[in-house]
């Protein structure tokens, strides 16, 4: 009848202002920052300059190489006494190379040296600030965080949960739709570390809403 379908429409509209009140009420804006590129280059010595950089997570650091000067990370140890043994999982390289300050990085140094000239004093190192939001993850029993926010095409996803179970990741829009699903899947008690590529959203602003068995969490992005 039209009486009713008029009812069962106002009554949609009704849920649906709810459901986007109650979504708008959860907005947590992150700290905004840009993203800078730093180059590392070799100078006569032979040595890095600058041998040590302060940088934020988002900031990508070219790290000049060669087949001459080879690079190679090194544990902090290792890099005191001036010994080129290579850091398992870390990098390594004879070009130029490229290396993007991920939210897992917060916090650390990072320590590398050539690896034929390691022993007379070419190495450097890069401190990481801790990014906003992530010691803050470590203290809750879940927390995620986006770095950089607003994001202009690459971001990251600190996530960090004290207890296992299942968790996901869903992106919306402002009109409550769902515009991907970023996670889904069981974890371990700990810190993990989720690329988030943007680039092919359009510009605006989204919901990130995470679920676990311990409750929920939205944040607001900015896509730029």
């Amino acid at each position: 009848m039209p009486e009713e379908n008029s009812y069962l429409i106002a009554m949609q509209n009704c849920y649906m202002k709810k459901v986007l009140f109650l979504l708008s009420g959860f907005f947590l804006l992150i700290g905004q920052s840009k993203a800078t590129n730093f180059n590392v280059t070799i100078v006569a010595g032979p040595a890095y300059s600058p041998s040590t950089l302060t940088v934020n997570v988002g900031d990508v650091v070219t790290i000049e190489a060669s087949s001459f000067h080879p690079l190679v990370q090194v544990s902090e140890a290792s890099w005191n006494a001036n010994l080129t043994t290579p850091l398992p999982g870390g990098f390594s390289s004879t070009t130029n190379f490229d290396l993007t300050i991920t939210a897992s990085m917060a916090g650390t140094t990072i320590f590398y040296l050539c690896n034929n000239h390691g022993p007379t004093g070419m190495k450097g190192q890069i401190n990481v600030n801790v990014a906003a939001g992530v010691t803050e993850n470590r203290v809750r029993e879940f927390n995620f965080t986006v770095y950089p926010n607003p994001i202009k095409a690459e971001a990251w996803l600190n996530v960090s949960v004290k207890k296992a179970g299942r968790i996901s990741i869903v992106l919306y829009d402002l009109q409550g739709r769902i515009i991907n699903r970023i996670l889904d899947m069981n974890v371990q008690p700990g810190e993990m570390t989720i690329p988030f590529d943007a680039a092919r959203l359009q510009k605006g602003t989204y919901i990130l809403l995470m679920r676990t068995s311990q409750g929920v969490m939205k944040k607001q992005i900015v896509i730029q």
